[in-house]
């Protein structure tokens, strides 16, 4: 299952929505969602031969899946949000990943947001080795959450993965009050 919850914004709306930083220790279920997710990136960047030497967060998020990554790797922050403690500030998760490159590509609670996911995926495919994804599951209710475009179930998000160059590795999902999440690794077919 996948759905388009709604239209794309247009540049005013988006700045009304997305005025203010995030912080993810602002809700209990977003600081559980980020550990749950750091503990499952480092065993999988633990176990990586060659070891993951450049890891870019392209992240609807404040930085922390990022700076709980253990490792001697290269790290670059981005955003969906124009944060002043990013280094890529001021640029949409869609361009910014033609530009960069990297072992691990992280993209937590970012996909639902992205007027057209395949395209950013199909681009990421083709700069990274790996991809790691968190997303809620099953979402289809467009009163849920204003800010998401997409929603999808797990047979929904291992398609669009197939489809746009990636191989799924790993598959899990974490069940918490609000939502249930996904969490997927996958490696690029084109790498």
């Amino acid at each position: 299952m996948r759905i388009r919850l709604r239209p794309k914004y247009d540049d005013e709306e988006l700045a009304a929505i997305y005025d203010q930083m995030y912080d993810h220790v602002k809700w209990d279920e977003h600081r559980t969602r980020v550990a749950w997710t750091v503990r499952r990136l480092n065993l999988f960047i633990t176990f990586q031969r060659p070891p993951i030497e450049r890891v870019v967060d392209l992240s609807c998020g404040d930085g922390a899946i990022l700076n709980g990554i253990h490792g001697p790797m290269e790290k670059e922050y981005g955003d969906l949000v124009a944060a002043n403690h990013l280094t890529m500030p001021n640029r949409l998760a869609e361009e910014s990943v033609k530009l960069v490159t990297g072992d691990l590509l992280i993209c937590s609670e970012t996909l639902e947001h992205l007027d057209d996911p395949d395209s950013f995926l199909h681009d990421a495919a083709k700069h990274f080795k790996y991809i790691a994804i968190t997303t809620p599951l099953g979402e289809t209710d467009v009163d849920d959450n204003w800010e998401h475009y997409w929603g999808w179930d797990l047979m929904g998000v291992n398609q669009m993965l197939r489809q746009t160059g990636w191989y799924p590795l790993v598959e899990e999902t974490l069940p918490l009050d609000y939502y249930t999440y996904q969490f997927w690794i996958a490696r690029s077919e084109q790498c």
